[in-house]
């Protein structure tokens, strides 16, 4: 039992940005550096899956045709991606780079390697069998005119005998999820 008159300051609230999105399957036609841009990535939600829960907390982040995330607000942010890669024909061993970088300069020249992970083996032309890889990293905005991230992912042939896989019910294998955890 508590005997308190008052009022409770500085509780938290839960996570004031998130938001979610997934790649459109896309066949990669060069070895390295596929960047993820506005015109092939789809915002999660009900529409992609019908039994999809999540919907963006907060204003969400916006990705320009140049492929660089703009933040919504200064704060410290945890960023996740994972990359699934396969095969349209064939049976080959490849790997698949993952890789988020960072800028604070607000231009694609101003790049930064921010976190890399890759992910290795023989993978067949059928849907079932892929080479996958996941990476995160921490990134903070205190300027969201300037600081930006942006997703490359890379193949270990240039060929365009590979596909990323986007979205396969029931879930999503290639995209990237953005929390606000902090500031």
């Amino acid at each position: 039992t508590y005997a308190f008159t008052g009022t409770v300051t500085g509780t938290p609230t839960g996570l004031s940005e998130v938001d979610y999105f997934t790649v459109n399957d896309i066949n990669i036609e060069s070895f390295y550096d596929y960047t993820l841009t506005s015109s092939n990535v789809t915002r999660y939600n009900s529409s992609l899956n019908a039994s999809c829960t999540f919907t963006k907390t907060g204003t969400g982040v916006s990705i320009d045709s140049d492929g660089l995330v703009t933040f919504p607000s200064t704060g410290t942010y945890y960023i996740y991606s994972t990359v699934f890669m396969s095969l349209l024909s064939g049976s080959e061993s490849r790997y698949i780079v993952a890789s988020i970088f960072g800028t604070n300069n607000g231009a694609t020249g101003g790049l930064t390697n921010r976190a890399k992970s890759s992910g290795a083996g023989t993978v067949t032309g059928s849907s079932t069998n892929n080479v996958g890889t996941a990476v995160a990293t921490y990134f903070t905005v205190g300027n969201t005119s300037n600081d930006k991230v942006t997703f490359k992912y890379s193949s270990s042939t240039s060929s365009t005998n590979v596909r990323i896989t986007g979205f396969e019910s029931p879930g999503v294998r290639t995209g990237f999820l953005i929390m606000k955890v902090a500031g």
